[in-house]
């Protein structure tokens, strides 16, 4: 097996001298976290210099002291009690007498790292991205000499540089209660007690013509004065630079005494740590004074460092006045959770802290900014007795600060803590909200901000019982493990173990419903001896898996891996915790059963189960007969690392690392398998090259590792064209040389990719740390991350100041400013150092020196956002004579022509101006006329009254004042009109409404109604029918019949020279005619109606001849002639049927009588032939008679 890579370091604390620049000291700037007297500070070995305006505070403290009380906290265990031992220091200062106190001092050199203070509950005293200096120096201390202070190595140095002509003697340095100071073989030895500080003795030169030449110098020591001699003199014309050394002969190299808790990880891979820091405070009195274990003691130190931990990104204190102890740590969207606990009444919380009070010793939260600047959030939990303080009565110091914190997805923070308070802050509806037992397991759970307690329980028995580990399902729930006293903790009847097995404590594992008011499902898990279950995870499929310690023995499942008899033990459990899938243990077998609880083979700090479900573990104070893979790290150290292929069947790999032990809390495996470990390293902790920190000066000192344990599967590789470093705006081409999968790209400026190979741009200067992630789904590991620093180089510096805003028709200048640039480029190619500008827009400079790398800045000139426009010219309408002008908001004063001063004014018909001063002090006015609208209407009609029907026009003359009508709307009450002249056909009688609205372009309207305005008259009807009547044989009359209607007066026109009134004449009209008569009929409106008619008067003949006759002699019918009024002349014959005539008659009136020659003729038919005049004209007819006797 291959270990892709590792990383070891160990890290000596922000508050330490060590850094990542050859251990070099840190000068720390006083923001505010120390006393005001304080301008920097630097942290010695087995000490500190306070540096103030003309004062060096040194403070000093025993570091065997703490190594010692250190050894005996884990010897003790419980019985241990901090108070009875004591930490001895020692302070003195240094005066430069008769200096300058209006010196500057000046930082040097500052260092890309910073920290932060969160010391105390006044946040006036806390301070963010405090920076660090390499170097610092006193301008002017003495006239004409400058100090300078820095480091050599660990080793505090300091020059006196004295220019030309200026007088050395000034300098003397006061040491005060440095009362065994004196000079010894040239060096000045200060004896604190404890320890002995050294000043070597001091070397002194000039530089003359390019060349160092020393100068023989020496101390003088008088009265605690320390001055300089120059036996043989030097040449005052050439700056002369005096250079003592400050060591710590015989300290330990201790700069600080840290010991380490905690470490955790973000998702860049980014490495933190928490540590308990014996950090020495700004002292109130100098000389020798006690520093009391538990009564200020010890703070928490946290800190961030890159992924292979070559530099420290950031560091924090944060505690108050008693002792803090970091438990567990947690980062969620790279912001840092500490959970802990603390005695100090004065521990920082934030203002809206869920509890901002210290009960006894209380469990502390602690939510960091992505910076470590600001504290987001911060709080106490806890009751009047003690919480978060492990008293479970075992042998081992570490458990006293185990619990665990984790964070769901929201930002909630939920924690699993112990208590023994009664009083412990629990919610309404919570599963358990009293104390059972002398201790009690709490789980609960705060918002981010960790101002409101979402929900809190106990859980446990009549027993001390603790609640050592969490985890979070996907569906909300909480799995719990920890150890119960006795069978009154509660499990559940499904449970796989549901009785208490033994010894004095089981493990446990419960699952707590998702807002603390149920257990779900819970179940003991052990032997019959003493356990401990320290760590629960959960797979991809929702089982929970524990490692814990065991002091009875545990049978190893079939098909698993194990070393009977061992006293560490791996179970895992479906997720109902109804089942024992398989359980094992781990170690060298050296365990019988009733084994005090001090055998064991490590002691379990960190655990996790992969997508692959291969099982991790971590263990610190490792024995030494433990399995190694082949190719371990290390094969012995204090530290013990184990992969389990999935199921436990074997191992995957196991190694020991270098170190001895952490001193409680958690230590975590990301999901990819890298183990981020905390150490409290007593020496020889082994590091890698460019670590941080690689040398431990400390007795004791929090050092972490970091190792990925598992075989790669992927594997991530790329380069950078034209190349890896380049002037702003820098555009690359990324090729990529990865192994196939999918490809994440993020550049480290806001930007991702997802591409093969992409290409961008980086806007501004500044190191980019772009990282490439392969994912291969594919796989059980499933991405492998590579990171690629780019550094973009800035050109000049360049500033065109802040945005510009102008008043309109405004001129300004925009000036480039830079003290590098030699050339300047505008957009409108102009290389002037300033443009004028009088437009609003976007105005860009690109500045050049020495045509190396350019800048290129921008600045936006926008006009006053405000605008003064009363719009056009207002016509007002009759019904609405006033309107509110407005002239705008965001101005300062208003100043209209009617004297008023606001922003609206309310107007009638006339002419307005306003002077309006805007927010950006421009002045602008504006006027408006206001006019009104009258409409006089004028319509021409037609007509106004007609018969029906009728078409009548209609005509709009209408006017209007100060405008033109543009729109029209008829209603004429049988159709409407949207035209301005229109006609309408009328066809019913009646009397009808005209109305009118006219309107104007600037929406005015008015409305004229006429009622009754046209009438309409109804027509009479004309008609008649005629009959023809004889009035004699030669004459013909024509009777009228008058059908007219709704008529009062008849004119009849016969077309024949004759007319009548009458209404239903008479008239003869001569025969075999064609007449047109006319009628024509008018009512009482004068309406009138007209028809005419064709009467055709029949041609008819004058003369009737019978056809038959009967002459008997009865007198009737008994002669056969013609008959006729107007005929008496006639030719008149008869033949019966063989031709002969038997009458003939001249005279109408003279008939036959059926006689021939005094003979009556015989029955039959006889013709007849007729002959007359009528009007002139011969008429010769003929025809039959019948005649009958």
């Amino acid at each position: 097996m291959k270990i892709k890579h590792f990383t070891f370091f160990i890290f000596l604390f922000f508050h330490l001298s060590t850094s990542a620049h050859d251990n070099e000291l840190n000068f720390i700037k006083n923001l505010g976290q120390w006393d005001s007297k304080v301008n920097y500070k630097v942290n010695l070995q087995g000490g500190h210099l306070f540096i103030e305006n003309q004062t060096l505070t040194y403070v000093f403290h025993d570091a065997h002291n703490l190594h010692h009380i250190h050894e005996l906290e884990h010897e003790k265990g419980n019985d241990f009690n901090p108070l009875n031992h004591k930490i001895d220091a020692y302070a003195f200062k240094v005066n430069l007498l008769n200096s300058n106190d209006a010196a500057i001092i000046e930082p040097h050199n500052q260092r890309k790292e910073y920290y932060n203070y969160f010391i105390g509950k006044d946040s006036n005293t806390w301070a963010g991205k405090v920076p660090l200096f390499k170097d610092i120096s006193y301008k002017s201390i003495y006239n004409g000499i400058d100090l300078n202070l820095y480091s050599k190595g660990l080793n505090l140095k300091y020059d006196f540089i004295v220019s030309p002509n200026s007088n050395p003697n000034q300098i003397q340095l006061k040491y005060n209660d440095a009362e065994q100071a004196k000079i010894i073989n040239g060096a000045l030895n200060i004896d604190i007690g404890f320890n002995t500080i050294i000043e070597q003795k001091p070397f002194a030169y000039q530089n003359i013509n390019g060349k160092k030449i020393e100068v023989n110098c020496s101390y003088v020591f008088n009265n605690n004065i320390l001055s300089f001699e120059f036996p043989n003199g030097y040449d005052p014309n050439h700056e002369l630079i005096i250079d003592p050394e400050l060591i710590a002969a015989t300290l330990s190299g201790s700069t600080a005494t840290n010991y380490g808790h905690s470490a955790t990880y973000d998702n860049e891979g980014n490495i933190y740590t928490g540590a308990r820091n014996f950090g020495v405070g700004y002292p109130a009195t100098t000389g020798a004074f006690q520093l009391n274990y538990g009564g200020g003691g010890t703070d928490i130190a946290v800190s961030k460092l890159n992924p292979d931990g070559s530099e420290l990104i950031w560091a924090s204190y944060i505690g108050g006045n008693s002792d803090e102890y970091p438990h567990s740590m947690f980062v969620h969207n790279n912001e840092l959770y500490v959970m802990g606990s603390s005695n100090s009444p004065n521990y920082p919380t934030t203002s809206n802290a869920f509890d901002n009070t210290n009960n006894n010793t209380d469990i502390i939260i602690s939510h960091f900014s992505s910076d470590g600047s600001n504290l987001i959030g911060s709080t106490f939990i806890g009751g009047s007795g003690i919480d978060g303080y492990n008293n479970n009565n075992l042998d081992q110091f570490y458990d006293q600060y185990r619990g665990e914190i984790i964070v769901d997805n929201e930002g909630n923070a939920i924690i699993s803590n112990f208590s023994q308070s009664a009083d412990f802050p629990v919610t309404t509806g919570a599963y358990q909200t009293t104390l059972a037992g002398g201790q009690d397991g709490v789980v609960f759970k705060l918002t981010p901000d960790l101002s409101s307690l979402i929900w809190s329980t106990y859980i446990g028995g009549t027993g001390n019982d603790s609640a050592y580990s969490l985890r979070l399902a996907n569906n909300g729930n909480v799995y719990v493990t920890g150890s119960a006293a006795n069978n009154s903790f509660p499990t559940t009847n499904n449970a796989a173990i549901s009785d208490f097995i033994g010894g004095e404590h089981d493990g446990f594992i419960l699952e707590i419903a998702s807002d603390g008011s149920t257990i779900i499902n819970s179940t003991f898990f052990g032997s019959d001896a003493q356990d401990q279950s320290y760590f629960i995870d959960l797979d991809s499929d929702g089982d929970v898996y524990i490692y814990g310690r065991n002091e009875g023995i545990i049978p190893i499942s079939p098909s698993c891996y194990g070393n009977e008899n061992s006293a560490q033990f791996i179970a895992k459990f479906d997720s109902n915790l109804e089942n024992i899938l398989w359980q094992t243990t781990i170690g060298s077998g050296a365990l019988t059963s009733g084994d005090t609880w001090t055998t064991f083979d490590f002691n379990p700090v960190a655990f996790m189960v992969d997508v692959c479900k291969k099982i991790y573990i971590s263990g610190f104070s490792a024995t030494s007969n433990l399995f190694v893979s082949e190719d371990p790290i290390q094969a012995t150290g204090g530290f013990y690392e184990m992969v389990l292929e999935e199921e436990a069947t074997a191992i995957h790999y196991a190694t020991y690392y270098t170190g001895d032990h952490v001193d409680g809390g958690t230590s975590r495996f990301d999901p990819n398998g890298i183990i981020y470990q905390a150490v409290c390293s007593g020496g020889g902790f082994a590091t890698t090259s460019g670590a941080f920190a690689t040398n431990q000066s400390p007795s004791w000192d929090i050092a972490v590792f970091k190792i990925e344990l598992v075989n790669p599967i992927l594997s991530a590789t790329a380069s950078a064209e034209p190349s890896t470093s380049g002037c702003a705006p820098f555009s690359i081409n990324f090729n990529n040389s990865s192994s196939p999968g999918a490809y994440i790209w993020n550049f480290d400026d806001g930007n991702t990719s997802s591409i093969t190979n992409p290409y961008h741009t980086f806007e501004n200067e500044g190191i980019y740390n772009v990282e490439l992630v392969v994912v291969d789904s594919a796989t059980c590991s499933t991405t492998d991350t590579l990171i690629l620093p780019i550094e973009v180089i800035g050109g000049p510096d360049l500033d065109l100041g802040e945005d510009i805003l102008i008043c309109q028709d405004q001129s300004v200048i925009i000036e480039a400013i830079s003290e590098e640039a030699e050339s300047y480029l505008w957009q409108d190619n102009s290389t002037g150092q300033s443009i004028l500008v009088n437009t609003p827009g976007t105005y860009s400079v690109e500045a050049s020196n020495n045509g190396e790398c350019t800048s290129t800045e921008s600045i936006e000139v926008a006009l006053d956002p405000y605008v003064l426009d009363l719009g056009e010219n207002i016509v007002l309408c009759e019904n609405s004579p006033s309107i509110n002008i407005d002239a705008g908001s965001d101005a300062i004063s208003y100043l209209w022509s009617t004297g008023e001063n606001t922003q609206i004014i309310n107007v009638t018909e006339g002419e307005y101006s306003v002077l309006v001063i805007s927010n950006v002090n421009c002045e602008y006015e504006d006027e408006i006329e206001v006019e009104l609208q009258e409409f006089n209407f004028d319509i021409s009609t037609s007509s106004v009254e007609e018969c029906d029907p009728a078409l009548i026009t209609f005509n709009d003359l209408s006017t209007v004042s100060n405008g033109e009508i543009s729109n029209w709307y008829w209603d004429f009450g049988v159709e409407t009109s949207i035209e301005e002249n229109t006609y309408v056909n009328y066809t019913n009688p009646g009397l009808y409404d005209v109305t009118l609205i006219i309107g104007t372009e600037e929406e005015c309207f008015d409305t004229l109604v006429l009622s009754h305005h046209i009438q309409i008259n109804p027509n009479p009807s004309a008609n008649f029918e005629y009959s023809i009547e004889f009035q004699n044989n030669c004459d013909i009359g024509v009777k009228f019949n008058n059908q007219s209607e709704s008529a009062d007066a008849y004119f009849w026109n016969f077309n024949d020279g004759e007319v009548s009134t009458l209404s239903d004449p008479l008239k003869i009209f001569e025969y075999n005619q064609q007449f047109e008569v006319e009628l024509q009929v008018e009512n009482e409106f004068s309406c009138n109606d007209t028809i005419i008619k064709t009467l055709e008067i029949p041609k008819f003949k004058p003369v009737f001849v019978p056809n038959v006759f009967s002459p008997n002699t009865d007198s009737k019918n008994d002669l056969f002639h013609p008959i006729s009024a107007c005929i008496k002349e006639i030719e008149f014959y008869i033949y019966d049927r063989w031709g002969k005539l038997v009458f003939y008659s001249e005279e109408i009136d003279k008939g036959w009588d059926g006689r021939f020659e005094n003979a009556d003729l015989k029955n039959g038919s006889y013709t007849w032939r007729l002959r007359y005049d009528h009007d002139g004209e011969l008429i010769d007819e003929n025809g039959f008679v019948i005649l009958i006797r």
